[in-house]
């Protein structure tokens, strides 16, 4: 999947990408971004994130916590981090130690959902998106998140009804659009599917997702 939980989901190479979780590159405090000349290193927190150095990310942002432990954005990062690290149970426990000083943080609960997913707990992924969204109704991340633990469980519907609300609020998301033809793929909706893998491509031509969905859906109309 390609979304933004961060995808917003997503299944291979993709479950590294930032967008996959309640990560969007607002990372700051009160004072701004994070500050890491003592580091020597030329770029941000978030840059480094951004630009996949990961390792690099997850160094700074322990500095960074060592002198505010509490911040609520820089431990979402570290969550998302250690996720994108491969770090699931790891990733989980610090989530629950973010969720006791956040408590309505939908962002954790939404990486802590993806993190049980990830861990082939579905059930409890969908019970935690559920929790994020009671907090923010509108959390694309939760939405598309859910959507897509939907699909792969095999409840198309479910999942067809969660992209439509995702791309109430993101019309030109590429991958919600690509999410929602591989739900009409899953459903059988081949020429329907075609359209929206159409619409993703149109806005993003690699987009490999909507490039196999919709060969997928032309062998079998």
């Amino acid at each position: 999947m390609i979304s933004e939980v961060i995808t917003e989901s997503n299944t291979g190479e993709d479950i590294n990408s930032i967008n996959a979780f309640g990560f969007d590159g607002k990372c700051f405090d009160d004072a701004g971004e994070y500050d890491v000349a003592e580091t020597d290193k030329p770029k941000t927190c978030c840059e480094l994130v951004e630009s996949g150095k990961y390792e690099e990310a997850m160094e700074c942002i322990e500095k960074y916590l060592s002198k505010k432990p509490n911040n609520k954005q820089a431990r979402i990062t570290k969550g998302h981090l250690l996720i994108v690290l491969g770090k699931i149970e790891e990733a989980i426990e610090f989530i629950n130690e973010s969720l006791k000083i956040n408590p309505n943080s939908a962002i954790d609960l939404n990486n802590k959902g993806w993190a049980l997913y990830l861990l082939g707990k579905d059930e409890e992924a969908i019970k935690t998106f559920d929790e994020s969204l009671k907090i923010d109704p509108n959390s694309n991340y939760s939405i598309a998140n859910k959507g897509w633990v939907l699909y792969e469980m095999g409840k198309f519907e479910d999942a067809l009804s969660y992209f439509n609300k995702a791309l109430e609020n993101k019309p030109d998301n590429d991958n919600y659009l690509t999410n929602k033809g591989l739900a009409l793929n899953g459903l059988g909706k081949y020429k329907e599917a075609i359209k929206y893998f159409d619409k993703a491509l149109k806005i993003n031509k690699t987009n490999e997702e909507a490039q196999e969905g919709k060969k997928h859906a032309q062998t079998n109309i």
